[in-house]
């Protein structure tokens, strides 16, 4: 009984793993970079192109999933989707969510390597902060898409 509870959250847990990796370790690890390059002054004549799109991407972005998820679930009911259980549709969707926010974090240190400058990267932190509480893999979220998929 014990592991009958345990083994339907096992791809809920590999979930969570994966956005700590995407969306804890990754940008702190791109503000370790940043501190220790801040004392190299770059310059780009394309930057100024650059970071406002890459805002709009990390802004706009991710309100794709709303679609995506919402397709997946169609998919799945419909058997055209080829995942081995609704646990597997889950960990690819919140796999998906976490690099895309992830993006997010890393437009901004590519900004920073363009620029030198990481007030422009914090730009991009907060955004993504902002995505990555949005998307993060919790209970609820997890129950709610099982429920959604296995619903006839």
């Amino acid at each position: 009984m014990n592991q009958e509870k345990k083994k339907p959250f096992s791809k809920f847990n590999q979930s969570r793993v994966i956005a700590v990796f995407f969306l804890i370790f990754l940008p702190l690890n791109n503000l370790n970079v940043a501190y220790y390059d801040m004392l190299v002054t770059k310059t780009s004549e394309y930057l100024d192109i650059m970071m406002p799109i890459l805002l709009l991407y990390g802004v706009f972005t991710p309100f794709v999933f709303l679609i995506i998820k919402k397709a997946m679930v169609i998919a799945y009911r419909k058997g055209k989707m080829k995942f081995k259980s609704p646990d597997h549709a889950w960990r690819k969707l919140s796999t998906m969510q976490s690099a895309v926010v992830a993006a997010t974090f890393l437009y901004g240190f590519i900004v920073f390597t363009m620029s030198g400058d990481i007030q422009r990267m914090l730009y991009f932190y907060p955004i993504g902060a902002v995505w990555a509480f949005f998307f993060w893999p919790t209970r609820k979220r997890y129950e709610n898409f099982i429920s959604k998929i296995e619903e006839q």
